[in-house]
């Protein structure tokens, strides 16, 4: 409003365009639609006014006063039908209907749809990991249910926002299952989706991670949501939060961590150094630099002697030499399974490496 009264074509759209942005945000703060109106009603009352007891001659007030309105009242308009857009989402989203449809199709039962037409040929099956937000900590259960149900709300409208393609979601405090049209647009862009990441930690204050696995139907949904489960859950493990991650970028990662009758011995083997946390750190970082000393120093923030000695260490407690191709892979193994590398038994190492 404020630019309409210098300019012949003041900027709008983009005008409207940010604020029904922020609109779905003020919907997940469970503002209700009439006093949000009455706030944009005030904000342009109190601008006139200002602009008038500044301007002062009657008939220039009137021409400000009227180029400011034209351009409120069309701001006004499509912030309400923007506000609108977002609580019919959230009350969607409070009836649990999409819950439920995604664990229907999670497990394979299936799903009767009205529109048959309106069904992702193959969809991107997508698990989502939150971290904790501020407020969730606080001693009065109440505030934590509020943080918790303000997090989700936020989180939910800025998917949306980001993401046109996206077909169902469930999102609960920690976790969320979604489910989109498109393999290679929305979430299956990892720039766009590492991009989202980043504004979700900004607006939240809490971390998100992604793990997408395309499905060639419905029918391959199950499958899909498994492998992308199981990304998650490697990813997480290796702690690589705040990114969108693909079986394909860890499918080593998750071969060399998953839970065998072998799996016990490997760890015993490593378990003198690798219980160690900058000896662990320095071998995850030695592999993930192609066993480059130089490049694991530039990593770790230590010279390269340092990233030596530790190696010779690594070998001293355990006989494995990391320059050995059968010893640093069965150190890899060690390595990548978790950061508890204890094991009374198969069933229990396997359980704790899935």
């Amino acid at each position: 409003m404020h630019r309409s009264l210098t300019e012949t074509r003041p900027p709008l759209e983009p005008a409207i365009t940010e604020a029904a942005a922020l609109t779905v945000d003020r919907v997940a703060d469970d503002l209700p639609l009439e006093e949000y109106m009455r706030c944009w009603q005030l904000s342009y009352t109190v601008l006139a006014e200002a602009a008038a007891a500044e301007i002062r001659e009657p008939a220039l007030v009137l021409h400000a006063v009227t180029r400011m309105r034209e351009a409120f009242d069309l701001m006004a308009r499509k912030v309400a039908d923007a506000f609108a857009v977002a609580a019919r989402d959230a009350a969607a989203a409070d009836s649990r209907q999409d819950a439920e449809v995604i664990e229907a199709l999670w497990t394979g039962r299936g799903w009767t749809f009205a529109e048959p037409d309106a069904v992702p040929s193959a969809p991107l099956v997508t698990h989502l990991h939150l971290g904790p937000a501020p407020g969730e900590d606080a001693a009065a259960h109440r505030d934590r249910s509020i943080a918790r149900h303000r997090k989700v709300r936020q989180v939910r409208a800025q998917l949306r926002r980001d993401f046109a393609d996206v077909w169902l979601m469930d999102l609960r405090a920690r976790t969320g299952r979604i489910v989109s049209w498109s393999h290679r647009e929305g979430l299956g862009d990892a720039e766009a989706a590492a991009r989202t990441l980043r504004t979700l930690r900004e607006v939240t204050g809490a971390e998100g991670t992604t793990a997408s696995e395309p499905a060639h139907g419905l029918g391959d949904v199950p499958r899909a949501a498994r492998v992308s489960a199981a990304a998650l859950e490697t990813g997480l493990r290796l702690g690589r939060t705040g990114v969108p991650l693909t079986m394909d970028d860890l499918a080593l990662d998750h071969h060399l961590g998953h839970g065998s009758l072998a799996l016990p011995s490997l760890l015993e083997r490593s378990r003198p150094a690798l219980s160690r946390p900058e000896l662990r750190e320095t071998v995850r970082s030695f592999i993930d630099h192609n066993l480059d000393r130089r490049a694991t120093a530039r990593a770790l923030h230590v010279h390269p002697n340092t990233v030596d000695n530790r190696l010779a260490r690594v070998a001293q407690l355990t006989g494995l030499d990391a320059h050995r191709t059968r010893d640093l892979l069965t150190l890899a193994v060690a390595a990548l399974a978790g950061d508890a590398p204890e094991a009374s038994g198969a069933e229990e190492a396997g359980s704790r490496a899935l």
